[in-house]
């Protein structure tokens, strides 16, 4: 907090989770599956091309949904992208086609979803500066890739939270652990000691103070004040407040 006061710093944002948030982030972290296998079909807009690789696209997605299944991933949880690995014939430049998303098939090809040809003739052009349409189209590979989502959706942003949120300033001997004589600038003061899991979302503390739980220690200063809300301890310093009380 001095480093702070030092540069003007007015608020600071302690997640509640700081001390753990790499092994927090990586709990929520999507799971993927890859399934690949190698074809050798020369692409094309019409006839049993299509119909034979959306077979092996499909029985890789099924493959995939049963591995990430027994993960603990629902069918809503998974999501899948689909590749084919194209080339023009004589070529060693393969290029990984991701199937068109709806509104780009919408806006570029004419609504087709399966429009692997032309997205590769668009990629072709702009990764190597030119095509060859009097080539086959070669299809190298069928890839799926299936995506179990640990976590959906981000919340309310802190601006959201501070928005809703009516602070409650905690009086002398609400919700304290215990006291302790804490030296601070100037001297030695009776300090509120704060287990961060007896605080209730909206409970404002005013400095000197200190917030703890298991893995952390946050420390507030005398002048400053810590309000508790959803996803963060958000600490003002200074004695005007930033939160509307």
């Amino acid at each position: 907090m001095a480093i702070a006061e030092r540069l003007g710093i007015r608020q600071i944002l302690v997640h509640r989770y700081s001390s753990v948030l790499s092994a927090y982030g990586m709990a929520l972290a999507d799971v993927v599956d890859e399934r690949q296998e190698p074809d050798s079909k020369v692409w094309a807009d019409k006839g049993d091309t299509k119909a034979l690789l959306k077979k092996k696209i499909e029985e890789l997605k099924q493959k995939s949904k049963v591995a990430l299944q027994d993960q603990g991933f629902d069918e809503k949880s998974i999501v899948y992208e689909e590749y084919l690995n194209m080339r023009y014939r004589g070529t060693e430049s393969a290029l990984m086609i991701v199937k068109p998303e709806k509104e780009d098939a919408e806006k570029e090809f004419g609504g087709d979803e399966w429009a692997f040809g032309k997205a590769f003739v668009k990629q072709h052009r702009r990764e190597f500066g030119f095509t060859l349409p009097d080539r086959d189209m070669i299809v190298d590979d069928v890839r799926v890739r299936g995506i179990g989502k640990s976590f959906e959706g981000l919340g309310k942003t802190v601006d959201q939270q501070l928005k809703d949120i009516v602070p409650k300033d905690l009086k002398s001997g609400d919700k304290e652990y215990k006291r302790s004589k804490v030296y601070f600038e100037g001297g030695r003061q009776d300090t509120p000691i704060y287990k961060l899991e007896d605080l209730s979302i909206g409970d404002r503390i005013k400095g000197p103070a200190i917030v703890a739980d298991g893995t952390q220690t946050i420390v507030i200063t005398p002048g400053a004040s810590a309000l508790i809300i959803e996803t963060h301890v958000v600490i003002n310093i200074g004695e005007k407040e930033l939160i509307d009380s």
